[in-house]
């Protein structure tokens, strides 16, 4: 019996539907949700945050969980193992050559996000 890997599958199915690039967040089509992840630091949802992290095109500039970035060379996240508050602070206000995402994604969805990258970059 041939296996099928659900979570490609998904995140296809999610991109055909939700917006891409610079989608998502409180303007409607986010993906907020108050659930929390198993370790770390306990805020946000992991499995939305990678949704988001691939709908805002995230993996074009960040290294993470082994995958390099695939345009521009920004911080490798499994080298630098950002806090969680650290990349709260970093999504919402940007820094450096990153821009700001307060604009253009909910506070839960932020907070998805950084538990995403803290729990990948854990290698979790």
């Amino acid at each position: 019996m041939r296996r099928v890997r659900t979570l490609p599958a998904l995140l296809a199915a999610v991109a055909l539907v939700v917006p891409g690039c610079g989608g998502g967040g409180s303007e409607g089509g986010g993906t907020e949700t108050a659930a929390t992840t198993s370790g770390g630091s306990g805020q946000g949802d992991a499995t939305a945050g990678e949704i988001i992290w691939v709908q805002e095109g995230c993996n074009n500039c960040h290294a993470i969980n082994g995958m390099p970035a695939t345009s521009i060379d920004g911080p490798n996240f499994d080298k630098t193992k950002p806090s969680h508050e650290e990349i709260v602070d970093a999504v919402t206000n940007g820094k450096g050559s990153m821009q700001s995402f307060e604009d253009s994604l909910s506070p839960e969805d932020i907070q998805n996000v950084a538990a995403y990258v803290e729990q990948a970059a854990r290698g979790s």
